[in-house]
């Protein structure tokens, strides 16, 4: 159970925090789906598996510091042989291809489909890929296609700032944190997918700032937003 919540679209909908149960199937649940299409179409939004390895909406002004984390992790996942060879091969092919059906990459890796989904699931969840819905035209439906998230973001606006890798996971830090008001580190392993040392440089840089305020409860220390920086 992660106790630090991040915002979400459903529970302004409902008007309190949903159940579990709520949060899979209700009224409120229908309705978001609905809107999706038009958020997702948003130019200064995008869906990115970016917090706790779950979608998540996250605006222009942080892709700047994206693209250095998708550059870095890409790098990794085409070097690191402990890392199935599926890995390597659907980045070689979407070198060639640049954008792909998902279940086309299936075929092409002899995957099923539902391990062709959790291999882009991965690497979704460690910045290396995107996914999104498009509208295939020979198929007459709507496809999710997937494309290298470093390439999709050098056609990004907004990416005129140059961030430097290390200070991306600060600012993402910062923004998590005004985001969801308090995290616990007990659950700041899994926020981002970065290592034991970009966290604490992060959280230790955070704290520099001013704009983190810590204090204990439960036996563990829990991150506050600063209203002011001190």
């Amino acid at each position: 159970t992660i106790p630090s919540v991040l915002p979400n679209l459903l529970d302004p909908i409902v008007g309190r925090a949903l159940t579990p149960e709520e949060r899979k199937e209700s009224q409120a649940v229908k309705t978001l789906q609905s809107w999706m299409p038009e958020i997702r179409s948003t130019p200064d939004i995008t869906e990115i598996r970016l917090c706790f390895q779950r979608p998540t909406l996250v605006q222009a002004d942080l892709w700047a510091c994206l693209k250095p984390i998708a550059q870095a992790r890409e790098e990794e996942a085409r070097t690191n042989r402990k890392l199935p060879p599926e890995v390597r091969e659907a980045l070689e092919i979407l070198d060639r291809r640049k954008t792909i059906p998902i279940d086309r990459l299936g075929e092409m890796l002899d995957l099923s489909d539902s391990d062709a989904e959790r291999l882009v699931g991965y690497l979704e969840s460690q910045l290396v890929v995107i996914s999104r819905t498009e509208y295939d035209e020979d198929e007459e439906k709507d496809v999710r296609v997937v494309e290298s998230f470093p390439r999709w973001l050098e056609r990004a606006p907004r990416m005129e700032r140059v961030v430097p890798l290390e200070r991306s996971w600060t600012i993402l830090f910062l923004a998590a944190l005004r985001s969801a008001v308090t995290l616990w580190s007990a659950d700041l392993a899994v926020l981002f997918p970065w290592t034991d040392e970009e966290r604490e440089r992060a959280i230790q840089e955070s704290m520099n700032t001013g704009m983190v305020i810590p204090y204990e409860e439960e036996g563990q220390v829990v991150y506050v937003a600063s209203p002011v920086p001190r």
